[in-house]
């Protein structure tokens, strides 16, 4: 069986040697029908799927909770957070533990559902390009890029931080 299993860090030291500053290490996460761009360094783990403990009365795009080095790591669905639909697991799917931006402790790590296995990309600076094609539908979504001729989303990571925090602490 082949581990799938990998971390951020790691991934940037590789190219973070190559001393090339015209180029991000980013990850492409598959979620239902788009694809998630982030910087690795937004990344702390991919992990194999496992089942979120669930919780009573949460929203529909929060999974449940998950351990994970020691820690609790909410899991939340991408899809369902913006207006979609909850898409179920599949064999290849994977739980992509994001770092959250804020330091807070009672929140360090959020774990987002990914449809399949996310796969390095290294994106040259004048790479990614603005989609003003596609109205962003929720403020968890920090905009939509082209990434040559495929679309890509971005997340907004403090909104998803906020949301669960305010969750959480109910």
């Amino acid at each position: 069986m082949v581990d799938t299993t990998y971390s951020g860090p790691d991934l940037d030291e590789g190219v973070a040697q190559s001393g090339r500053a015209d180029v991000i290490n980013c990850l492409l996460i598959p979620i239902r029908n788009e694809q998630i761009l982030l910087p690795n360094t937004a990344i702390a783990e991919v992990i194999s799927w496992q089942k979120p403990e669930p919780t009573q009365d949460g929203p529909e795009w929060f999974l449940g909770m998950m351990n994970w080095r020691d820690y609790r790591v909410p899991v939340i669905s991408f899809e369902a957070a913006i207006g979609g639909q909850v898409a179920p697991p599949s064999p290849r799917s994977r739980i992509v533990v994001l770092n959250t931006l804020n330091g807070n402790t009672n929140l360090p790590y959020i774990g987002l559902l990914s449809q399949g296995i996310p796969h390095l990309q290294v994106v040259g600076i004048n790479a990614v390009m603005p989609n003003n094609d596609i109205t962003v539908p929720s403020p968890t979504v920090a905009s939509y890029a082209l990434l040559g001729n495929q679309p890509v989303m971005v997340p907004n990571i403090d909104d998803l931080e906020s949301r669960l925090l305010r969750l959480l602490s109910n």
